[in-house]
């Protein structure tokens, strides 16, 4: 879920700087595909698997499983989007969350509860035969099992796709490893990778064909932290109780009747969460923020990684999805022909632009 209302404030930033300056200010810029070419991205496993398993559904809503009762509807969202972007040059590593630190427990608690109605409602629609609902709700009881998670990791690793297991939160892994020049960028749509220290964050790569309400296509973009910063003077520090002030998955709510702007605006004027309570009534808290905060300028990571890419491995993996997923053998070959080439193609032409 990430922070609430952080994208408003970035928008919000823009606005204030143009009003000020009367000059064009992007926060959030748009970014090609091009532009990532030969550059390592970490991606959260979890949120993507998420997706994978919410959109890719039959008509009713139900997943795509193997003759076996297998969930596949992410294998071959994997192959294809993330084979696509080897294609295109880009390195992608994967990091999956570890343990949940405590204080995600209730809201990991009030999503489970959520569930578990959109199941009722889903089991309600399909006896009434209301598919349109059915569909609806059956995204809603979207989980990720050790299984699909399991044969997850397995096909990204005949991919030849670094796998990472974090051993806390995954954005937080990230984070750090863009920090530290590990990785590039984190390619997350959770804007709180930027709290945990993210110096850039590329969003919508797992969008770039999805099209708007008003018809427009959602195009990558890329938000650098310290321009942000710089824009709204603040601290990460001051951002990160901002953050706690509008809700983050430590403090689900918020305070009440403080969105995005007000939340900037006061701690700007004072600073700290402690001393806006001074002056703000409704600013109460039921869990203790120096542990919020502690979570996100301490995270836990870990160093002990691989993040080479290796071999997309053509075999294995018809081996695994065919013998193992039942897909159809034909149509996969010539999938992973087709990607391979890419691949090569877009190797071939790195280590020529290296060379000069």
């Amino acid at each position: 879920m990430g922070v609430k209302g952080l994208s408003e404030v970035l928008k919000g930033a823009e606005e204030l700087a143009r009003k000020n300056r009367g000059e064009k200010v992007v926060l959030i810029a748009e970014i090609k595909m091009a532009d990532l070419k030969g550059k390592k991205l970490a991606f959260d496993g979890f949120n993507i698997l998420y997706q994978f398993l919410s959109v890719v559904r039959q008509s009713y809503g139900a997943v795509l499983t193997d003759t076996d009762g297998n969930v596949t509807s992410h294998l071959d969202g994997i192959l294809r989007r993330y084979g696509n972007f080897m294609g295109e040059g880009i390195k992608p590593i994967f990091i999956f969350d570890g343990k949940p630190v405590e204080m995600k427990r209730e809201e990991l608690r009030r999503r489970a509860e959520m569930k578990k109605k959109a199941s009722e409602e889903y089991k309600k629609a399909m006896k009434e035969g209301d598919i349109e609902k059915a569909a609806k709700m059956a995204k809603r009881t979207t989980k990720v099992t050790k299984d699909i998670v399991d044969d997850s990791k397995r096909l990204l690793k005949l991919m030849g796709i670094p796998v990472i297991d974090a051993p806390s939160d995954g954005e937080a892994q990230a984070a750090v490893m863009v920090e530290k020049g590990k990785v590039w960028s984190a390619a997350s749509q959770d804007y709180d990778t930027l709290l945990f220290g993210a110096r850039r964050v590329v969003r919508n790569l797992s969008l770039t064909r999805t099209t708007r309400k008003d018809g427009t296509k959602i195009k990558p973009e890329i938000i650098r932290i310290d321009e942000v910063l710089k824009e709204l003077e603040m601290t990460r520090a001051e951002l990160i109780d901002a953050s706690i002030l509008i809700g983050t998955d430590f403090n689900p709510d918020g305070i009440a009747g403080i969105g995005p702007k007000t939340a900037i605006k006061t701690i700007k004027k004072h600073k700290t969460l402690e001393e806006a309570m001074k002056h703000d009534e409704r600013i109460k808290f039921d869990v203790d923020i120096d542990d919020i905060r502690e979570i996100f300028l301490k995270p836990d990571y870990t160093d002990k990684y691989e993040i080479e890419q290796g071999e997309f491995d053509i075999d294995g993996i018809i081996e695994f999805l065919v013998e193992e997923r039942k897909f159809q053998r034909e149509r996969l070959e010539n999938a992973l022909l087709k990607i391979k080439k890419k691949i090569d193609t877009a190797q071939a032409q790195t280590t020529l632009d290296a060379f000069f």
